[in-house]
């Protein structure tokens, strides 16, 4: 039925666009009535729609016939596109899908095989009370988790390649060296998983320097100390979420905010973190979002000091001693300077 409606709804605006025109040009004209602009929409809109709406009707009039359970589909990606497509077109299933439900903010609200994502997992259970479901089915492939386990094996390996000595320098003290060693042995006794650690390093020719080595820790919480301060060490922490709004509560309850990144080829979601992040500077597919000059840089919350940015247009107005001049050259100057 919601198609049709839409197929109705571009007709009609489709026909009284075309007509309007043609009402210009050539009305009044001998011989063709008014009548002709209604008669032409209506067999539009049942040439265009009748097959397909007859089809569907019929598909959903055997399901009815059927006992089936009120089903709500947890994935508008490709899986749960195909599982949609089955459930509709199989009436002697055992479901009557109700739409989806996806934690891909880009995907809310469009319709897919004629149903509509009706919101984030976070919605579930409303959705359940609402429409009466019984079934839910997960459509969200294993794929997602190698996916990231793809990501950190990448990361691990690119790790590798920097050599204490050779292209990563020493820090610059030795009391540095036993801070950042010491943050990475906190977060391995709270629970996180060193996958290269970077911790009591030698280089060959320089035992007495503070070389610490390439550092990934997995597995880290937002409670951890290397979640919550500044290493200033060659350390990466990861931290998993479910989805880009759990992420996003991991970013936003961190007092600082300096700057944030994402990595995507999706402009909706691109847009989506450039809102939502509490950072003062954003940046899309790239690491180390800098802005160049005239652009100012700086941070938010904890991360800001003062009034304004470091650089930029926000310096210049703070190194800028203003003076202000009120001048008045009429005669009524001498005597009342506020008239």
């Amino acid at each position: 039925m919601s198609d049709l409606v839409d197929i109705t709804k571009a007709s009609a605006i489709s026909g009284v666009l075309i007509y309007a025109a043609l009402w210009i040009g050539l009305w009044p004209r001998p011989g063709y009535p008014r009548s002709v602009v209604i008669i032409d929409l209506i067999l539009t809109i049942f040439c265009i729609g009748g097959a397909r709406f007859l089809v569907r009707a019929y598909t959903e009039t055997v399901q009815t016939c059927v006992a089936q359970k009120e089903t709500l589909v947890v994935g508008a990606g490709v899986a749960g596109a195909t599982i949609m497509r089955e459930l509709k077109q199989n009436p002697d299933l055992d479901y009557k899908p109700i739409g989806f439900v996806d934690d891909d903010i880009t995907k809310q609200g469009i319709r897919i095989h004629g149903k509509r994502v009706l919101g984030t997992t976070n919605d579930i259970t409303t959705l359940v009370a609402k429409h009466g479901v019984r079934c839910v089915l997960i459509a969200i492939p294993s794929a997602e988790g190698k996916k990231i386990d793809e990501i950190i094996n990448k990361i691990i390996e690119e790790s590798k390649k920097i050599i204490p000595g050779e292209n990563l320098g020493s820090v610059i003290t030795k009391e540095s060296k036993e801070r950042i060693e010491k943050y990475i042995t906190e977060a391995q006794q709270q629970g996180a998983k060193i996958l290269v650690d970077g911790r009591n390093t030698k280089v060959e020719g320089k035992e007495n320097g503070t070389y610490v080595g390439p550092t990934v820790i997995d597995y880290v919480t937002p409670d951890m100390s290397v979640a919550k301060e500044e290493i200033f060490g060659p350390v990466i922490s990861i931290m998993r979420a479910k989805n880009v709004d759990e992420a996003l509560a991991i970013e936003n309850a961190n007092p600082y905010g300096n700057a944030a990144s994402v990595f995507t080829q999706n402009g909706g979601m691109a847009r989506y973190i450039i809102d939502k992040a509490s950072a003062g500077m954003i940046g899309v597919n790239v690491g180390v979002p800098v802005p160049r000059e005239p652009f100012s840089f700086g941070g938010w919350n904890e991360s800001k000091f003062g009034v304004g940015d470091i650089t930029g247009k926000s310096s210049i107005e703070f190194w800028t001693k203003l003076k202000k001049s009120t001048i008045k050259w009429n005669p009524e100057a001498g005597v009342n300077w506020m008239s």
